[in-house]
């Protein structure tokens, strides 16, 4: 399977996190706008039946990867004299404090090899902007009307990857370029999240490990697994509180059912590891049936020892 790397330029700050779930959803969107509603039920039929025409990455940082929660173990040799001991023991807590590393350390690790992770320049910054909520009625401001809102700001490129069937590429590249112009997440009307497109192009970056040598893979999206996904991993998870998007925004119940998704960097141990896993939840929304939330992830094969700890049980 063929994984595509797409480089966005931020026009502006953003207050929406670029997490896969919200990315696919906001393609959606875009799709019924272009090409109505059938076309995105077609588009969704193919998951129920088993398909995965298309599984975005969250959005990283630069050309940052996820960290995997597995692999790159430091010897904790009971022998070594203190000094080493020390010198170990505070690169590992310096790694357990990165959440993203280069290209170069992920393929390391994913080949079940150890490598001393560095400090990242932060690019990306998170403050709180004042704002004033203006009547409606009298076109100016009331006592209790300033509000803070949470923006991210960066100078750098965001990077996401994703693999497309042959026969929805085309539509899924013009869905992206549509995206572009309308923007993404909240407050686009104001200018938050406009971006453009710096390149588009298949990505080869990745150096995995031979196919009869993988025993893992590794996420690069908020994950749902399904019933027959490997359960044998290690893992973060946390409680997605979705909101509907668009015309559905403005509807009586807006917001969705509380959904427990898995990180990105997640490490699932297996046989045969693929590119997908994962699956479309229906049933998220108490007003609209057909609503759903996308929990498939993209998933890179990787050959990572397993910790001794772990035996063949759910964890």
């Amino acid at each position: 399977m063929k994984i595509y790397k797409i480089k966005l330029k931020l026009k502006s700050s953003y207050i929406t996190p670029w997490q896969s779930d919200t990315i696919f959803g906001s393609l959606c969107w875009a799709m019924v706008e272009k090409h109505g509603k059938n076309l995105l039920r077609e588009f969704l039929d193919e998951y129920k039946n088993g398909k995965y025409p298309l599984v975005v990455s969250d959005g990283f940082p630069g050309d940052l990867l996820p960290k995997p929660m597995a692999g790159n173990v430091f010897d904790n040799d009971k022998n070594l004299i203190k000094n080493e001991a020390l010198k170990i023991s505070q690169k590992a807590k310096l790694a357990k404090k990165t959440n993203h590393i280069s290209l170069e350390e992920f393929n390391l690790i994913i080949n079940n090899q150890q490598v001393e992770i560095t400090p990242k320049e932060k690019i990306f910054y998170e403050t709180g902007v004042m704002h004033n909520q203006i009547s409606r009625i009298t076109g100016t401001t009331m006592e209790g009307d300033l509000f803070e809102q949470k923006e991210i700001f960066t100078n750098s490129h965001l990077s996401i990857y994703f693999s497309v069937e042959p026969e929805w590429q085309e539509t899924v590249l013009k869905l992206f370029l549509i995206l572009a112009v309308k923007g993404f997440g909240k407050r686009t009307s104001i200018g938050k999240g406009h971006f453009s497109i710096e390149e588009i192009s298949e990505f080869t970056g990745f150096s995995l490990p031979e196919k009869n040598k993988a025993n893992a893979f590794v996420t690069l999206s908020n994950y749902i697994p399904k019933q027959t996904d490997p359960t044998l991993g290690l893992y973060k998870v946390f409680v997605k509180y979705g909101k509907l998007g668009h015309s559905y925004a403005h509807a009586q119940n807006p917001f969705k059912k509380p959904l427990l998704m898995i990180k990105p960097g997640a490490v699932f141990w297996c046989d045969n590891p693929r590119f997908t896993y994962g699956r479309l939840v229906e049933n998220v929304s108490l007003q609209f049936s057909h609503v759903i939330q996308c929990g498939c992830t993209l998933a890179i094969p990787a050959y990572i020892e397993k910790p001794t700890l772990l035996d063949e049980q759910i964890i």
